[in-house]
């Protein structure tokens, strides 16, 4: 008799748990969304420069008895090396189905491999994205930085060289100023146009 009572409140106990675990089932249901989510690469972008940007879109996903109504959003950011170019979110998506979206670059400052998150707090949790880059060697315009460089020398004049003279007493540097410049390049005319013609007289 005892053990027929304790088998049967065993039961009733199991039969209770059913019901209600039945009755809380479902799936649950995320506030909101990261689109693209998942790993975002960016690709190899010269140190100083700036990558095409790079659209989330962030909607509120919420449905349902339990998790229907605004989600606040309270911060959007991204790590090191990217930037949020512009976005149209504010600091609320009020109702399911809204959405907002920010643009990201990447813009490297270091020739590195960068690894970041996209992430976007809200009052019902936070969510993120993994956003990768590979910073490179920087651009450069190497052909012509012999020639600025001693356009810029021959183009100074002496100006500095008299202060230096003036406040030590000494023989400041100086530089060949404009006419030296204009001197230079009719003698360079000249001697092309000789070398022309010498070559024209052994035709």
């Amino acid at each position: 008799m005892k053990n027929t009572i304790i088998i049967a409140c065993m039961a009733l106990v199991s039969f209770i748990v059913a019901i209600q675990s039945a009755a809380y089932s479902g799936t649950a249901v995320a506030a909101i969304d990261i689109s693209p989510d998942g790993t975002v690469d960016f690709g190899s972008v010269p140190v100083n420069s700036k990558s095409d940007g790079q659209t989330f879109t962030i909607p509120n996903k919420t449905n349902g008895a339990c998790s229907t109504g605004a989600v606040t959003i309270l911060s959007i950011s991204v790590g090191s090396g990217f930037v949020i170019k512009s976005t149209t979110c504010g600091t609320s998506l009020a109702n399911p189905g809204d959405s907002c979206t920010a643009d990201v670059v990447f813009a490297p400052s270091a020739e590195s491999n960068y690894s970041e998150s996209f992430t976007v707090q809200t009052d019902r949790g936070t969510w993120f994205a993994t956003i990768t880059g590979t910073g490179t060697t920087p651009e450069s315009n190497t052909g012509n930085t012999g020639a600025a460089l001693l356009l810029s020398a021959l183009s100074k004049d002496d100006s500095d060289g008299c202060a230096a003279n003036a406040a030590t007493g000494g023989t400041g540097k100086k530089f060949f100023g404009p006419s030296a410049l204009g001197l230079i390049a009719l003698m360079g005319l000249v001697l092309g146009t000789a070398k022309v013609r010498r070559r024209m007289k052994r035709k």
